[in-house]
This record gives C-alpha cells, sequence and structure tokens, in this order.
C-alpha cells in the first residue's frame, strides 16, 4: 500500500477519535450545566474556568473589505449606510404620516436590480439622561440666578437621575442599510473551470506530462474558490459606480431626510455591531482599500444552542412577525413599538425590503391564482371552493389586481426584533440576565400582537441558530430564510418605524419624562423651538397643574439670569414656593384694608369722584401697558375720556 496512504489514514483515525474525545467531554459539560438549568458554551480549554461561561466559535462575516464609505460583500455587492431622521409626527394628525407613508412606498416600489435589500434597524437603548447633561451644561454657563431656586433645581434633577438609572427612559435612533448586487462580465471568469484549467496548463507548461498528478494538485490548491468574488482594479471601478448610481437613487427617492455615514462611523458602527462586548474600533490606516477586515470583524464568539444566543458577553434572542397588519396596517402602526413606555430595555427592530424581478414577480403570482383556484373538494355532488381557498383567492386577486397600477411593485418583507440581555461573565450572572431576557421577549411579543391582526413569537433554537447571522450590522443579504412576507410596497411600507417624538430643546430649563418613555428637555424661550413663550397647560382638576408649573418656574429661576417671576394662581398653591424662595406673596383676604390697583384710592368706597393726579396715574399706567408713546396724544386723550367713564359709571 502506498506509504502516503497510510499516513492519511493513520491521521484520519486519529483524528476522529480526538472527535469523539472532544464530543464526549462536552457532553459532560452539557450535561453539568443542564442540572443547574444553565448551558455552558465551548470547553473549559476555551477560557471559560470554573462557574465561567466559555465559548470558541468565531462571528462569520460576509464583509470583506471597505471602499470610502461603501462595504465590499464577498460576492461583490456593497452596503451603504445613512442615518435617518424620525419626524416628530407622533402626535401629528394622521393625514401627515399617511403622507409620508404613501412617498416611502413609492420608493420603496422604485426599479432596483434584482435582489437589492434595504434594510430600517431601530436601536433602541436605555436613555442615561443626556437632557440632564443638556440642562446641566445650560445651568453651568448661567449668573445672577436664585441661590435657593438652583438648590431645588438640583434635587429635582436627582431624582430625574435616579430614574434614568432605573431603565425608566429609552433613546431610540433610526439606520438605513442598502444592500446593492453588483455584477460584472468578468466575474466568473476566476471560479470554478475557467480558474482551473489556465492554472494546471501552467502547471504542465512547467513541469511537464510526468509530473501531471502533481501538477493536478498544484493546479486545484491555486484555483480553489474561497467565495471571495475577486476583480481587476478597472472592473472593481465599473461594479463599483454602477452599484453607486444605485446608491444615488435610492437616497434621492427617500422621503426621509438621510444622511449619510462617514468612512469611520460605517466602519465603528459595523465592528461593533460584530464585537459586542467591545466599547471602540480599532483605527484603520488612511486608505484602506483592498484590506482584508474579516479578522477583525470575526474577533468574538456567537455560541449557544438553546432559544438564545451568546453573542459575545451578551445573550439576544429574535421575535419574528410571521403575520403581518391585517387587512392593511396603518400608517402608525409601528406606534405600538416606538410609543410604549414599557420598551426602554435594549432591542433593535430590523424591517427587511428585498427587491424582485417584476416580470417573475407577476408571473410566480399567476401560478399561484391557478394552484389555488384548483384547490377544490367535492360537495352535493358539484365541485366547490373551500372557504380557505376563496379567502386566498380573494387576497391574490388583489395583490396581481395592485400590481396592475404603475408605480407598484411586489416585496419580501422580513420583521424581526433583537432582544438583548444584561452582560454575563459567570453562570449567576447568565441565570439572572436570561430570566429578564425572557420578560423582554415575552413583552415585545405581547406588544407586537397588539397590533390589529398580526402575530408574532420567539424563535426557537433551530431557526435563531440559523437566523441570527443575517441581522448582524451590515450583515443583511437576499438570501431567503423562510420569514418572508410577499406583498405590494404600499402595505409594507406602514412598517417602517420611522416616526419620532419632539427631542426637546438643546438648552432646557427644565427636564420631564413623557408618556413614551423619553426624557426630553423644556425651554418656553427658545425661539427656534417656539414663536412665542405661550404655554397651555390643561389637566383635570387636582391633577397637578400648579404643581408642574411650580417646578417649572423653580427651573426658569435657577437656569436663566435675571429671571422674575409673577404668579396669579386661585388657592395659593405656589404659596410654598414663594415662601421657601423668600418671594413677595400678596394675598386677597376677606376682612383685610388694602390697596387693590392703581385704579383704588381713598373715598372710592364711598362714591368720591377722583381728582386729576388719580386719573392721570391710571392713564399713564394704561399707557406703559400699551406702550403708547407720550408723543400720541389721540391715543391719550382717547385713554382719559375711557378712564373717566370708567369711574363715572362706578
Amino acid at each position: 500500500m502506498d506509504t502516503s496512504l497510510v499516513t492519511a489514514l493513520t491521521l484520519g483515525c486519529s483524528a476522529l477519535s480526538f472527535g469523539a474525545l472532544i464530543a464526549v467531554r462536552a457532553t459532560r459539560l452539557f450535561r453539568d450545566a443542564s442540572a443547574t438549568g444553565v448551558p455552558v458554551f465551548g470547553s473549559s480549554e476555551s477560557g471559560g474556568g470554573e462557574g465561567k461561561i466559555a465559548r470558541s466559535t468565531p462571528v462569520s462575516t460576509s464583509i470583506v473589505g471597505l471602499i470610502a464609505s461603501t462595504l465590499r460583500h464577498r460576492d461583490g455587492s456593497y452596503t451603504r449606510a445613512w442615518h435617518v431622521e424620525m419626524p416628530p409626527t407622533m402626535y401629528a394628525r394622521e393625514s401627515v404620516a399617511e403622507d409620508r407613508c404613501d412617498r416611502l412606498a413609492r420608493a420603496l416600489a422604485a426599479d432596483k436590480p434584482r435582489g437589492t435589500v434595504l434594510q430600517f434597524r431601530y436601536t433602541t437603548v436605555m436613555d442615561p439622561g443626556r437632557a440632564i447633561a443638556d440642562n446641566q451644561r445650560a445651568s453651568a454657563d448661567a449668573e445672577q440666578v436664585h441661590p435657593g431656586a438652583q438648590l431645588l433645581h438640583a434635587m429635582g434633577n436627582q431624582y430625574q437621575v435616579k430614574l434614568a438609572g432605573a431603565e425608566t427612559y429609552r433613546h431610540s435612533v433610526l439606520t438605513l442599510w442598502a444592500r446593492v448586487p453588483a455584477r460584472h462580465a468578468d466575474d466568473y471568469g476566476t471560479n470554478g473551470w475557467s480558474a482551473f484549467l489556465p492554472a494546471l496548463i501552467r502547471e504542465v507548461r512547467r513541469f511537464g506530462l510526468s509530473g501531471l498528478t502533481s501538477a493536478w494538485r498544484r493546479a486545484w490548491a491555486a484555483s480553489a474558490d474561497d467565495g471571495v468574488v475577486r476583480r481587476l482594479r478597472a472592473d472593481e471601478d465599473e461594479a463599483f459606480e454602477s452599484a453607486d448610481a444605485v446608491f444615488r437613487r435610492i437616497e434621492n427617492e427617500c422621503p426621509l431626510r438621510l444622511t449619510r455615514f462617514g468612512r469611520d462611523e460605517l466602519w465603528r458602527a459595523v465592528y461593533l455591531g460584530h464585537n459586542l462586548s467591545a466599547h471602540e474600533a480599532p483605527k484603520l490606516p488612511a486608505d484602506a482599500t483592498g484590506m482584508d477586515l474579516s479578522d477583525y470583524l470575526c474577533r468574538e464568539t456567537i455560541d449557544g444552542t438553546g432559544w438564545f444566543r451568546m453573542h459575545g458577553e451578551f445573550p439576544v434572542a429574535m421575535v419574528s412577525m410571521f403575520t403581518p397588519p391585517q387587512p392593511v396596517g396603518g400608517a402608525g402602526v409601528t406606534r405600538y413599538l416606538t410609543a410604549d413606555p414599557r420598551l426602554t430595555f435594549r432591542h433593535t427592530v430590523v424591517v427587511d425590503y428585498v427587491a424582485l424581478d417584476p416580470e417573475q414577480a407577476k408571473k410566480k403570482l399567476d401560478k399561484r391564482v391557478d394552484q389555488v383556484r384548483r384547490t377544490t373538494r367535492k360537495a352535493d355532488g358539484r365541485l366547490r371552493e373551500s372557504a380557505e381557498a376563496e379567502k386566498a383567492l380573494a387576497d391574490l386577486r388583489r395583490v396581481r389586481a395592485e400590481l396592475a397600477n404603475a408605480g407598484e411593485a411586489l416585496l419580501q418583507m422580513r420583521f424581526t426584533v433583537l432582544v438583548y440581555g444584561d452582560p454575563a461573565h459567570t453562570r449567576d450572572e447568565l441565570r439572572a440576565s436570561l430570566k429578564v431576557l425572557r420578560r423582554r421577549c415575552e413583552l415585545v411579543s405581547t406588544v407586537i400582537r397588539q397590533m390589529p391582526g398580526a402575530d408574532a413569537a420567539l424563535e426557537d433554537s433551530e431557526a435563531l441558530q440559523a437566523l441570527y447571522g443575517h441581522y448582524v450590522v451590515g450583515e443583511l443579504n437576499a438570501r431567503a430564510t423562510g420569514r418572508e412576507i410577499e406583498e405590494v410596497a404600499e402595505s409594507l411600507a406602514s412598517l417602517v418605524p420611522d416616526e419620532g417624538a419632539w427631542s426637546g430643546s438643546k438648552r432646557p430649563h427644565t427636564v420631564i419624562g413623557t408618556t413614551t418613555g423619553r426624557l426630553i428637555g423644556l425651554n418656553f424661550f427658545d425661539t427656534t423651538q417656539t414663536g412665542s413663550p405661550v404655554v397651555v397647560v390643561l389637566g383635570a382638576m387636582g391633577s397637578g397643574k400648579s404643581v408642574w408649573m411650580g417646578g417649572v418656574a423653580r427651573d426658569v429661576l435657577a437656569t436663566m439670569r435675571r429671571a422674575r417671576l409673577r404668579a396669579i394662581d386661585r388657592g395659593e398653591s405656589f404659596g410654598p414656593l414663594i415662601e421657601v424662595l423668600g418671594g413677595r406673596h400678596i394675598r386677597f383676604a376677606p376682612g383685610e384694608v388694602r390697596t387693590i390697583n392703581v385704579w383704588d384710592y381713598d373715598g372710592l368706597e364711598r362714591g368720591g369722584a377722583p381728582d386729576d393726579v388719580q386719573i392721570t396715574l391710571v392713564v399713564e399706567d394704561i399707557k406703559k401697558l400699551a406702550r403708547v408713546a407720550d408723543s400720541d396724544l389721540l391715543a391719550e386723550s382717547i385713554i382719559q375720556a375711557v378712564v373717566k367713564e370708567v369711574y363715572r359709571n362706578e
């Protein structure tokens, strides 16, 4: 027998034995972990240790390069990202949101290459108190403020800090990621037989036919396909230009205001999305074109076989939508997710839209209509359509009729929510984190089911293991996952969580929490936000209107220089604040004789006529309030006549 064959068989048997040994050890490790109800991943040799979580499987990525502010994938496609400014229409009229939804539907239905993916990522994290930091910066610049009010203001901020630390408030951002397939005529020239035969010919010419076996082996190794599309520089530039044209079209047609990610910003977002335990991204050289970035993105691990995956230090679970809102979701249907004050923990709503070939989509739909029409059953000796077939046929015909309209297209949509647990390093920390993570997933599922007709559920272990890699930042792709929902763009556009609430003022004097779980700052005197500092506070009796306005008055005195406060209140609810701050309190007390206002004078209660001095005093006061110039004699004469008439009537 050939010596090399014997050696190969020996090594193979040794590898099998070593693999069996690892399998037995891993089985024992999982059996020990199941006794405590907490899984342990990998082996103790991978860095686990006693009471630690061991990991061994690295993150996989399709990203291989960065060209300017665009990601380059293994298959030659490109990805670009934008920040999306969410318009504050959460409390606006429904017509405003519906108009934006219609324009977004037209943008989604616009002509794009088959396989183009648009991914909206609505990320929510705990707000540590950004508005409080803005308020403190504004307070630090203030001079000549009331010291007592400043002390009370600081105590109120401490209360808000405690609420923020207890995950009471949320901070959300929306980003748009687009992956465009880019093909070149020479892409397949370096794969398969097209690459193997030239390599074999070169080897034969070099060593001759006597070494054909060795030449075959060397040619096969040299032309092995690693899945990376390689192009000449000119071909790469040509493919990039065609993809760039699609990116510009997406940016121009989108009704939302987009701001493109810069090169360093894009790299940081992708790196931290792949390495959740990292805090900063490594700095790339000035020219990273052609540099392989996969090693940077695969530094962490994604392990687990249960209902969650362990991505670095964070357990992650997925809640997917299986049935969209029915019959058609309204423009504000995503407010169930974006306005719920309970969803303040870390989670990401991912909505994918995959462009299809228009003609193939219509043919596929027509074929499906014919299949449903043949779904019959016998009843009373006649063939009739079943109730399910009638309902499905009506929906298919509706979709087919809508596709006949110009500017409408059939899309595939995937709606998934990634829910994150707290970081865990030991078994006890993981056990506590998983308990919290399961409650969070149940809450997300419940909120999605509140959408009319929608259904969602937690992904099981097999599905999670296959799907999670599709939703890592920058890894969007058009490959089918089994969670696609095919509908026309007009019906699916409403599922983009593009609505936001008013973010407040950048230099606030008051910090408040809203009913949507957000912390914002108010500044009634900021002319960039409001044209006039006129505020109406509405509420039932005893709801706390006066208490809240007292807090606003305290904050204004504490943060704005030379501020003065005048308040008129029924019930003297401002009395305690005036007493603490040392203000002047004027009461209307029965039995006390005191001047009411400038119209009062001695003898008024007896019906005596006012003298010229009193009339002049009232006239000048009215002129001051009305801002009447001293040179305006006509206005002064009219005011004097009115004052005399009022006194005469009295």
